[in-house]
């Protein structure tokens, strides 16, 4: 009766135990009511990453797909730098001559020849005649004298007097002569006559009211 009585005490006591429902702890209950909040900063931490791997396609527009309008879009920006317009950077190789054959300048032997297409640096007829140039195309550019250096101008001419030179310099006509104009820039002459006590000068460019014929051969566009 003894044992029996035990017996039923212990059941009563497991079975009241399996029932009842266990207290939280406070650290359970803190953690439990953290997770709200870790969802949320989860959340933003991916917003953050889809920012990051956009950001990555802008920089890298290659990574992204090449749909038949980009690839458009580049063939035709490809295309553009193979013809010359005004506005590009040009190397150019050429070989300057005169309507009687006479070569007056080349670059052969040197770097070719860069300028800016429109920029003014280069004679009129010379820097229109590039443009529409294939890269790597030959071209043969005639050009009349007012649109390369001019027309010649008689009142270009002047006297000086022979004591104008050292005395040991050696006057010869042709010649050129290096001047330095009175604001200091170097200026060129070429002795036009010599008489009794005068020395002609020529301040005209040697190439003025002259015809001139380029080749030219395109080897670069930027």
């Amino acid at each position: 009766m003894k044992n029996t009585c035990l017996f039923a005490i212990l059941c009563l006591f497991l079975f009241g135990c399996a029932g009842a429902p266990v207290a939280a702890t406070p650290a359970a209950e803190e953690k439990k009511a953290d997770i709200p909040e870790k969802i949320e900063v989860l959340k933003e931490a991916e917003k953050e990453v889809t920012k990051e791997i956009a950001a990555v396609k802008a920089l890298a527009p290659e990574a992204a797909v090449v749909t038949p309008e980009v690839k458009a879009a580049k063939e035709e920006n490809k295309m553009a730098k193979t013809e010359v317009k005004k506005g590009d950077n040009i190397e150019v190789e050429y070989e300057g001559k005169l309507k009687n054959g006479t070569v007056f300048d080349s670059s052969k032997g040197r770097a070719p020849l860069a300028f800016e297409v429109g920029a003014g640096q280069m004679i009129k007829g010379f820097d229109t005649g590039v443009v529409g140039m294939k890269l790597n195309e030959e071209k043969t550019i005639d050009i009349k004298a007012e649109d390369a250096y001019g027309k010649r101008d008689e009142k270009m001419l002047q006297s000086v007097d022979k004591s104008f030179f050292p005395k040991e310099y050696k006057l010869e006509k042709g010649a050129t002569v290096g001047l330095k104009h009175k604001s200091g820039q170097p200026m060129q002459a070429v002795i036009a006559d010599i008489t009794m006590d005068k020395v002609v000068l020529d301040f005209n460019h040697f190439l003025a009211g002259k015809d001139l014929i380029f080749k030219v051969k395109v080897v670069n566009i930027k």
